[in-house]
């Protein structure tokens, strides 16, 4: 009988695209709307949401700025759209923007925008500023340049129109969208320019983004802190946080991670041999089963969704990395 439960939870697991929903979460801060889709918990982006739709509304309150800021994020993971590294920042985000559909991928081409079918009090007003973006990964900076800017030039953002393309997970699929906004090499400028004294002064400030199990875990000067009453510890990145029993493992890289609870004296620095640093397509996450020697476990059996030979034990008692599979 055991036998038979390892070989369907090892299928559920290696297999388990049958079984795979998306992760949306959608916010309200203020005149700011964030909309995020991920294919799988524990993806450091959704805690970078969380901190851009804070900071976000306190630049809105400083520059007067009353219309609706849309920030939409897609991972790469969670969408059939295959761009490399797609941007758009635009102003008026109208129905006529063809770019995502949260409901059926089979009717193609996709028929309007994410954000028009959600709750109705979160629904935009078609009027002000929208950030989209499909990707891996998110810059609170940057999204903060690029807001920031699109309040100040408001002209710039409404003027000219640009064409993007995008295919679906068959490359003969190609799909041609337009937006009237800011174009890629305004984005690369506004990147590159000197940090102004208002975004200086609210990347100072400091946004919490945990306090449980004795951790704190929090935003300020543009780096991320992650501090016990013990240690205390900052990065200027974070990759993936995996919720443990006790405390949290937090990656500051796609192969290194640290752990915290209440107890850690001193932080350590765990790397994976077993991990190929430029593979962060999927998440990390944890199982109460070793599927490795098919027994129940004490400790943190750790593995990233589908790729064999990333996964590895770990334990919260003593703070160390007992095994990594290959």
């Amino acid at each position: 009988m055991n036998k038979l439960l390892t070989i369907f939870l090892l299928c559920f697991v290696l297999h388990g695209n049958a079984f795979h929903k998306n992760k949306i979460y959608q916010e309200k801060y203020g005149n700011v709307v964030t909309f995020v889709r991920i294919p799988f918990e524990n993806y450091a982006v959704t805690e970078k949401i969380k901190i851009i739709g804070q900071l976000a509304e306190q630049l809105s309150n400083k520059l007067a700025y009353k219309d609706t800021i849309l920030i939409e994020f897609h991972h790469l993971g969670s969408t059939p759209l295959r761009p490399k590294n797609l941007w758009i920042v635009e102003k008026n985000y109208c129905k006529d923007l063809v770019l995502f559909n949260p409901i059926d991928y089979s009717n193609y081409p996709p028929q309007d925008s994410v954000v028009t079918n959600q709750r109705k009090s979160h629904r935009p007003n078609y009027k002000g500023i929208s950030i989209r973006h499909i990707g891996l990964d998110i810059s609170i900076e940057n999204i903060l340049r690029y807001i920031e800017f699109s309040i100040l030039h408001e002209e710039q953002n409404s003027i000219n129109s640009y064409y993007y393309t995008v295919h679906w997970f068959e490359p003969e699929k190609i799909y041609e969208g337009h937006y009237i906004g800011l174009s890629k090499q305004q984005l690369l400028t506004i990147e590159k320019s000197p940090l102004s004294k208002v975004l200086k002064k609210l990347l100072q400030k400091k946004t919490d983004i945990i306090n449980d199990k004795g951790v704190d875990f929090y935003f300020k000067n543009n780096n991320f802190y992650f501090k016990n009453s013990h240690t205390k510890m900052k990065s200027d990145e974070f990759t993936f946080i995996v919720p443990g029993k006790k405390g949290y493992l937090f990656f500051t890289t796609a192969n290194s991670f640290i752990y915290l609870n209440k107890r850690t004296p001193k932080i350590k620095l765990h790397t994976l041999s077993n991990v190929d640093p430029e593979w962060n397509y999927y998440a990390f996450i944890t199982y109460p089963f070793n599927f490795a020697t098919h027994n129940k476990t004490k400790n943190l059996f750790v593995y990233k969704y589908r790729i064999q030979g990333s996964s590895f034990l770990f334990s919260e008692e003593t703070n160390d990395l007992l095994t990594t599979y290959h």
